[in-house]
């Protein structure tokens, strides 16, 4: 079952996907991805963070009347659904993101500069 709240595991996706769409359109054509799949990917993820800020509002918003007088509600708030894209959004920026590790002329300094890889401890995003 979904939970009502974002998890640390979701805060760190889209912090992750946040930083790979921005910087993809940069290492596009090195690593022959489409200008289009790189475009689709940062609206997917303008999506995704945006349902995520409506789970925090939502989740806020019962914090916030649960402080002010008996929550009729109840606790906790009924999860905001997932839309489709925000399922399947991580698994395919990560498909993506081994395509670009896995590319002929992949270079570390581009892995760190998408966020593929972390400088201290190596490690890939699930």
């Amino acid at each position: 079952m979904q939970t009502a709240y974002p998890t640390t595991s979701d805060l760190c996706t889209a912090a992750w996907l946040k930083q790979f769409a921005a910087q993809l359109p940069g290492y596009a054509a090195k690593y022959q991805i489409a200008e289009a799949e790189a475009t689709a990917l940062q609206g997917a993820t303008t999506a995704y963070l945006d349902g995520l800020g409506e789970q925090i509002y939502r989740v806020t918003q019962a914090i916030l009347q649960l402080a002010a007088a008996p929550y009729a509600g109840g606790w906790p708030p009924a999860a905001v659904p997932r839309r489709p894209s925000m399922r399947a959004l991580p698994q395919q920026a990560a498909a993506l993101g081994q395509r670009i590790l896995t590319h002929t002329t992949y270079d570390p300094a581009d892995g760190y500069a998408l966020g593929l890889v972390c400088r201290l401890s190596g490690y890939w995003p699930a």
